[in-house]
C-alpha cells in the first residue's frame, strides 16, 4: 500500500484529526512549543506528524504504546530515537519508519479488511 492509500484508508473524510495539543502530549512537548509546529511555513510538517500518529495509532492500543514507540532509541536510526528527529526537523524519516512498521505489523486476522476498497469505502 503506498503512502498516499495509507493516508485515505486513516485519515478519510470524517476520520478524527489529531488536535495541536494531542500531537504536543504524543511527543511529550509542551504544548505552547507546540504552536510553532502550526505555522504556515511548517504546515507540512504538522500534516506529517498527524499522518504519522495516525498510523501509529493504527498499530499501537494506546498513546502509552505510541510515545514508548518514539521515545525508543532505533539501530536503523544511528541509535537516536524518533522523537529525536522530529525535534530535530527530520520529520519525513520518522514517517517513513512508521509506515514501514506499520507494512510488517501483523494484523488479527478479525480486523483486517478482506477486500481493501471495502475498507475505505
Amino acid at each position: 500500500m503506498t503512502r498516499h492509500e495509507l493516508e485515505t484508508w486513516l485519515c478519510r473524510d470524517g476520520t478524527r484529526v489529531p488536535t495541536l495539543a494531542e500531537v504536543a502530549a504524543v511527543l511529550g512537548m509542551v504544548p505552547d512549543r507546540a504552536r510553532g509546529l502550526a505555522r504556515p511555513r511548517r504546515a507540512i510538517g504538522l500534516a506529517s506528524l498527524r499522518f504519522t500518529i495516525a498510523v501509529l495509532r493504527d498499530i499501537y492500543p494506546d498513546d502509552v504504546s505510541v510515545r514508548r514507540w518514539l521515545r525508543t532509541p532505533r539501530p536503523e536510526l544511528g541509535g537516536r530515537s524518533c522523537r529525536t528527529l522530529v525535534r530535530a526537523g527530520q520529520l519525513r524519516a520518522v514517517e517513513a519508519l512508521a509506515v514501514r512498521e506499520w507494512h510488517t505489523t501483523p494484523v488479527a486476522p478479525a480486523l483486517a479488511p478482506t477486500v481493501y476498497a471495502a475498507s475505505i469505502a
